[in-house]
């Protein structure tokens, strides 16, 4: 994960609050969502932080303008 954080310019070491309140980092989004497979396989889901961000809307209260991954 922290090679595609490099090359997507994302930050490697979020830092996140478990259940149990204990501090953790993470590689990526902290909006990930992991989900077991039905060949029970565990997957990791990020698709709208993985996408690149569309450069007609800039600025924080944007940070959710992506391209759509057809475009890609």
């Amino acid at each position: 994960m922290e090679q595609v954080c490099d090359k997507l310019e994302l930050d490697p070491n979020v830092e996140f609050v478990d259940q149990e309140g204990a501090k953790k980092k993470i590689a990526g989004s902290i909006e990930i969502k992991g989900i077991l497979g039905s060949d029970k396989r565990k997957y990791i889901l990020d698709l709208m932080r993985l996408s690149p961000r569309d450069y007609n809307y800039l600025g924080p209260e944007n940070h959710t303008c992506v391209l759509r991954h057809e475009l890609l």
